[in-house]
């Protein structure tokens, strides 16, 4: 009987547990860490900041896809999705310790970038 309060404890408490994206915010341009940068989660309404290191993480709800939001003032705020799809068929979830390169606001570049080495 003990077992099985065991079990159900610890599946309850995995169930529970929350899930993290994760990952880097850099400067494209001088290729350093971006402190203070607002990470947004458009669908579970949170929002966290970036530390010195331009480290954050946010945490998300299983089998639930996000969208991401990051802004800094004189950079150019960029929408990143959680998911993407490649082909038409193989899904890659974004923000597990990627690095994302954003632009200041004298960019002749548009968008961020995402490093995606790690994938591949």
């Amino acid at each position: 009987m003990k077992i099985f309060i065991d079990l159900c404890i610890y599946l309850l408490v995995s169930s529970c547990s929350n899930l993290k994206y994760y990952g880097y915010v850099y400067d494209f341009e001088i290729k350093k860490p971006l402190k203070n940068v607002k990470v947004y989660d458009v669908h579970d309404k949170k929002m966290c900041t970036t530390n010195k290191e331009g480290y954050f993480e946010i945490n998300y709800l299983k089998n639930h896809s996000s969208i991401l939001v990051f802004q800094k003032q004189y950079y150019k705020s960029d929408t990143i999705p959680s998911i993407s799809i490649l082909s038409g068929e193989l899904s890659v979830e974004k923000f597990k310790g990627e690095v994302i390169y954003l632009f200041n606001e004298n960019s002749r570049f548009k968008d961020s970038i995402i490093n995606l080495n790690s994938l591949y």
